[in-house]
């Protein structure tokens, strides 16, 4: 019996034995490298792997006190022509400034938010309308700072403003000058309670709980308004009863959308 082998043989031996080393080095690769199992729509990207994921909202409320309310003045005249009406309007916004400056309102905080030069017409004639003059007409947007409770410097601002002769006031609404430390109480709040759950969820699913790939942050701002319309026609000072406000409560919200890594 022929002990050699021929060529054809040689080259099916050294087959086998390529394809065999090129499992084993397989299997030594798939041994030192981790697995991950993807759930299609809840897992993400990270440094090349892919990781799994749970998503939890959670949100944080924090009440406070209204230091600041803003509120707008307007006043309006109709005349003969514009130039009158503008005169008189000027005239009138002229002493609700200076009731404000005297009061320590700053020129920054009063902003000019309406301005209306038109003719004004009677529709009740037969048949058409005339006619009845130019209307001007001036508004002022003012933020007061440094309000207590009762919002005694505001009440005291629209008591003299009240007096002006034709003066209009609209709704006024509470705001804080600054939420910055209210909204990190808030966030905090928000992301522990987001936190809470995935620990719960994590633990109820037999997985072990990884680092946030991915926080999302939304703020809500509830302010407080209180109706304060006001159309003097003449009053005099000593005929207007004093104003009574209350700041109220604002209520500042976080809500936060977190997504945990899982294994």
């Amino acid at each position: 019996m022929n002990q050699s082998l021929t060529k054809s043989q040689l080259i099916a031996v050294f087959g086998i034995f390529a394809a065999v080393l090129t499992v084993v080095a397989l299997a030594v690769i798939l041994l030192n490298t981790p697995i991950y199992i993807r759930n299609m729509g809840t897992s993400v990207e990270q440094n090349g792997a892919i990781v799994n994921t749970i998503t939890v909202a959670g949100d944080g409320r924090v009440s406070v006190t209204p230091d600041m309310a803003t509120i707008t003045f307007a006043v309006s005249e109709i005349a003969d022509t514009s130039a009158i009406a503008l005169q008189q309007v000027n005239e009138r916004m002229n002493q609700v400034l200076g009731i404000l400056r005297a009061n320590s309102i700053e020129d920054k905080d009063i902003q000019t938010s309406q301005f209306n030069i038109y003719p004004e017409y009677d529709y009740s004639v037969n048949g058409g309308s005339k006619i009845k003059g130019q209307r001007a007409s001036i508004g002022v947007t003012v933020k007061i700072k440094g309000l207590d409770e009762k919002a005694s410097k505001a009440t005291k601002i629209i008591d003299e403003v009240s007096v002006v002769e034709k003066v209009q006031m609209g709704s006024i609404s509470f705001d804080l000058e600054n939420k910055e430390e209210a909204y990190n109480q808030a966030r905090e709040l928000a992301y522990n309670k987001a936190k809470q759950k995935a620990d719960e969820l994590s633990r109820l699913s037999g997985v072990r709980l990884l680092k946030p790939v991915s926080i999302t942050d939304y703020s809500v701002n509830t302010g407080v308004v209180a109706p304060v319309t006001y159309n003097a026609e003449g009053a005099s000072f000593d005929s207007v009863k004093s104003t009574s406000l209350s700041t109220g409560e604002l209520e500042l919200s976080i809500n936060l959308n977190v997504i945990f890594g899982i294994e």
